[in-house]
């Protein structure tokens, strides 16, 4: 049997069933390797990363309760996790002007707020223990954020089935996994008060500090005498606790009131 095409002077053999099984051997299943497989394992693999992270954010989040309830807190997991959900949005940066000034504003709001609600959580707490929550909510609040970025990249491959997406979500992997560590280890330290890092700085400033005057919020300092005349001003956090103080931001104001010739700061 021939098939005869207007037109074409030659003839083309007729139809073999064969011929879709060695189509589908040599052309469909190639591109499916290539493609659908590779796909299937980023998406397993993304989906097992966050399951992961939704692991991460519960024990954080737990950790964060439990130390709430050692100061007499009610458990209230709705409040919790709006508390949780809360970020903060930075400002436009594409113009340098004052941005500094605007992301330190805004840091300094949420940490504001963040100080309020913890006040209302456990209003008979000590200052020093309500910095340790606060800080324990951070990261809770951190991981949890991180947690939402990747079901997003993950839902959106698996949604428009793009290898890019996937790729992009598994790229992040290494970096997001250092992260999640550095906080977790951080939280048995931050429970029990003590600092991260070796706090040699405000060490050694406190041992010059004859005074601690307060000039902005959780912050000191303290003027003292260099060689000769010359005037030396101490700042640093107020402590004890988590927090940084206002160093950057005062020292100007300090310099123009005592006029040192150094500044020393934590």
């Amino acid at each position: 049997m021939a098939l005869q095409i207007p037109g074409f002077d030659g003839e083309i053999k007729g139809f073999d069933p064969n011929s879709i099984f060695w189509l589908f051997i040599f052309y469909v299943l190639p591109l499916l390797i290539i493609f659908k497989v590779p796909l299937f394992l980023m998406n397993y693999n993304a989906k097992k990363f966050i399951e992961s992270l939704q692991k991460d954010r519960d024990f954080a989040k737990a950790e964060l309760i439990k130390e709430l309830k050692s100061q007499g807190f009610e458990n209230n997991g709705q409040r919790i996790d709006e508390m949780l959900e809360y970020f903060t949005i930075n400002p436009v940066d594409l113009d340098p002007k004052g941005i500094v000034n605007k992301i330190d504003y805004l840091h300094s709001l949420q940490g504001q707020r963040m100080r309020q609600e913890i006040e209302r959580f456990v209003p008979g707490a000590k200052k020093a223990e309500r910095q340790n929550i606060e800080s324990l909510l951070e990261i809770a609040a951190t991981i949890n954020v991180l947690f939402k970025v990747v079901r997003h990249l993950y839902l959106t491959a698996k949604k428009s089935k793009s290898i890019i997406w996937a790729m992009q979500t598994l790229m992040l992997k290494p970096f997001i996994e250092e992260i999640i560590e550095a906080l977790k280890a951080a939280i048995p330290a931050i429970k029990r008060g003590n600092p991260i890092g070796d706090s040699i700085g405000p060490m050694v400033v406190a041992g010059f500090m004859k005074e601690r005057i307060p000039v902005a919020l959780d912050t000191v300092y303290s003027v003292g005498k260099g060689g000769g005349d010359r005037k030396l001003i101490f700042v640093k956090a107020e402590g004890p606790g988590q927090y940084g103080g206002k160093n950057w931001r005062r020292g100007g104001k300090i310099g123009r009131r005592v006029q040192p010739a150094y500044y020393c700061y934590d």
